[in-house]
């Protein structure tokens, strides 16, 4: 009978200490990620202000220049934004309105009319882009997809910074997986959160089989 009790009380003892830090890890890991997140959200979103910014620019150009260099001076920006890489995989891409592709990865689908694309969710994803880039004004906005390649085995979370070009009726969306962006910042925090956890556990384990001993022997 006092073993039975003693084992509830171990149980019991440890439960108490196990419980509280695996919420408290979760919560914690949790958190970071967001900052994590937040943080390529915003950088994302500059990266789109700033290109409109330089488009705007060049338009300027354009119009002290004459109508004469428009068409070869959008196409060195485009051929511009077609080089740029953003993390480990993203690229800037650009729509108009009417969600047809100014810019592709690669500029091997310009032309494109991708109105209808659907995200894993089966959310128009580039039609929900253009209303938020315009909404936004001189501002910007992003647009969470999840995405799943030909060849994966699950869709994966990207998200494109958006901002409106009036001049020349662009939406520009630089654009990343989040995973894109791990520089191991969330691994040592899940890391060190394990550490931690696991030798709070071991010692509260310690503690409870130290404190039923004591029980044991009054």
């Amino acid at each position: 009978m006092k073993q039975s009790k003693s084992k509830r009380l171990i149980t019991l003892s440890i439960l108490l200490v196990v419980v509280p830090v695996l919420i408290l890890g979760i919560v914690g890991y949790n958190a970071a990620k967001k900052a994590v997140y937040l943080g390529i959200e915003d950088q994302l979103q500059e990266e789109a202000n700033d290109w409109k910014l330089l488009a705007q620019s060049y338009e300027k150009t354009i119009v002290a220049q004459g109508e004469q260099v428009r068409e070869e001076t959008i196409e060195s920006v485009k051929n511009l934004m077609a080089e740029q890489v953003i993390g480990k995989s993203g690229y800037i891409w650009v729509t108009d309105s009417n969600g047809v592709y100014v810019v592709s990865k690669n500029r091997l689908r310009d032309g494109e009319d991708i109105n209808q694309s659907e995200d894993a969710n089966g959310v128009l994803f580039i039609q929900e882009a253009v209303r938020k880039a315009k909404a936004a004004g001189t501002g910007t906005d992003i647009q969470k997809y999840p995405w799943q390649n030909i060849g994966e085995s699950k869709p994966r979370m990207k998200v494109a910074g958006l901002s409106y070009m009036e001049e020349w009726d662009w939406v520009i969306g630089p654009s990343a997986y989040y995973d894109d962006f791990d520089n191991g910042s969330l691994r040592m925090v899940r890391n060190s959160l394990l550490v931690t956890g696991s030798l709070v556990i071991l010692i509260g384990i310690i503690l409870a089989f130290t404190f039923v001993d004591n029980k044991r022997r009054i």
